[in-house]
């Protein structure tokens, strides 16, 4: 089998990322869509950015595996990753892509939030 001929998640056009502070400095927790098709999803790849300038610099990376073996009645339509964001609280703009991840490397579309960050004084 080819990567090309595998198929790929799809988000549908409301499915959202949000973050949730964890309560212990230097981690939050980033809730995301599952994407309709979860059954051809191995992985979501969690990628936090911070802008610098023009330009994005990666902060950091998480992998969250899927719920592909669960029942359809199971599954909950979302998962979470939680992530270290150390650097996330100085302010600036940021964003996080969740990108699906078939079992054979194809890559769909990811699902992308900008957010500001606000320092805390």
């Amino acid at each position: 089998r080819f990567v090309s001929d595998e198929p790929v998640g799809v988000f549908a056009a409301d499915a959202a990322v949000t973050v949730v502070a964890d309560g212990k400095p230097g981690t939050a927790t980033i809730r995301f869509s599952a994407v309709v098709n979860p059954e051809v999803v191995r992985t979501y790849r969690v990628e936090v950015e911070r802008r610098n300038g023009d330009a994005w610099e990666p902060l950091c990376r998480a992998d969250a595996f899927g719920d592909f073996d669960e029942l359809p009645c199971n599954r909950r339509g979302f998962l979470e990753s939680r992530i270290e964001v150390a650097r996330l609280g100085q302010a600036g703009t940021c964003r996080i892509t969740v990108t699906p991840e078939g079992f054979f490397g194809a890559l769909g579309k990811p699902l992308v939030r900008e957010l500001a960050a606000r320092r805390k004084d």
